[in-house]
């Protein structure tokens, strides 16, 4: 095969890929919200005894819808010396599985009853001893697209005043 000839099918594969890209489903948070409970005049996102409601909205900006969506999210508190790394050994979701079609919204909200922090945890999220982390992944299948995509995003608190939280994808 001459050189033209395979200079030629490898620009069609590359422009194949870059359409099966294009149309491909695009899913990831924009939005994410917390409890807002009251601490003597000041708003908070946890407090002793309380479950921490939080809930994440995600869209599919792609241009086919999410196949067999799957999504958790989880919590945790931490010292600030202890490596944070996304566990979902409790997931504090009911188990997601569903299609996301094109520019369609979801939330995901945690269970009334999760993330129950102790005043101990307060006070040394108070004292910036501990952090509270916030994540959540989603595992979808685009058509037209060999495997799965998983998007991870979540926020970390240093206190428990309700300050906006980082996302990251």
């Amino acid at each position: 095969m001459s050189d033209q000839v395979k200079n030629s099918e490898s620009s069609l594969q590359a422009a194949i890929d870059q359409f099966h890209l294009d149309q491909r489903a695009w899913v990831g948070p924009t939005e994410m919200e917390g409890p807002k409970f009251t601490d003597n005049d000041k708003h908070v996102f946890i407090t002793a005894g309380q479950g921490t409601n939080f809930s994440f909205t995600i869209i599919n900006s792609g241009k086919t819808p999410a196949m067999n969506y799957q999504a958790v999210i989880a919590s945790t508190i931490l010292p600030t010396t202890e490596k944070f790394v996304p566990k979902y050994t409790r997931p504090e979701t009911l188990p997601t599985v569903g299609v996301l079609f094109p520019q369609v919204k979801a939330t995901l909200v945690t269970r009334p009853s999760s993330g129950k922090a102790e005043q101990w945890q307060i006070d040394a999220l108070n004292r910036g001893e501990y952090v509270f982390y916030i994540f959540a992944k989603i595992r979808y299948v685009s058509i037209g697209i060999k495997g799965s995509h998983f998007q991870r995003f979540g926020g970390s608190q240093w206190s428990p005043e309700l300050v906006p939280a980082h996302t990251t994808a």
